[in-house]
């Protein structure tokens, strides 16, 4: 753990399941969701905590994800709700549907927004409560997170595809 304070490091307390693969959101108090991750054979797993890191340096269990990630992407929206997205639950199967929830309650999916995403879409959230997708693939999107959820295009790269690139909004 980075301590800015003092630009020094701490090792963070061990926790009993596998962080390779899983996709992190900074909570509004200072806290760290982590989501998801890699099991020994590559697949995702449901696997969801949350991490102390202002205080105790402890961890707790959150309610499981609905379905197995692995290189997922999430972030914290302006109503602290946690959105996950993508990912795969075995290598080259994609986890296709959103989830939502805020932190410590359980999920529930965007069943009308399944869409086979890239690992590690880069995503924002807008000021109208909704989500930007823009890339790496060519084609940005905006999910409407009302109801079950929906994908609306928004437009596309000219340049195509932008793998091993990032995005700031």
């Amino acid at each position: 753990i980075f301590d800015p304070s003092n630009s020094s490091l701490t090792t963070a307390t061990a926790i009993n399941t596998n962080l390779a693969g899983s996709t992190q959101v900074l909570l509004e108090d200072g806290d760290v969701a982590v989501l998801g991750g890699r099991d020994t054979q590559s697949a995702g797993i449901t696997d969801a905590h949350r991490y102390d890191a202002a205080g105790t340096g402890t961890w707790t269990a959150l309610p499981s994800l609905t379905q197995a990630r692995a290189e997922a992407s999430a972030i914290l929206l302006g109503d602290e709700q946690l959105l996950v997205l993508s990912g795969e639950t075995a290598p080259s199967q994609p986890s296709d549907l959103p989830e939502i929830a805020f932190a410590g309650s359980p999920w529930a999916q965007l069943s009308d927004a399944a869409l086979a995403l890239p690992r590690t879409p880069w995503i924002f959230p807008l000021r109208n409560g909704q989500v930007l997708e823009v890339g790496p693939e060519a084609v940005t999107r905006q999910l409407d997170r009302r109801d079950l959820g929906s994908w609306s295009y928004v437009g596309s790269l000219r340049a195509g595809s932008r793998h091993g690139g990032t995005a700031v909004l």
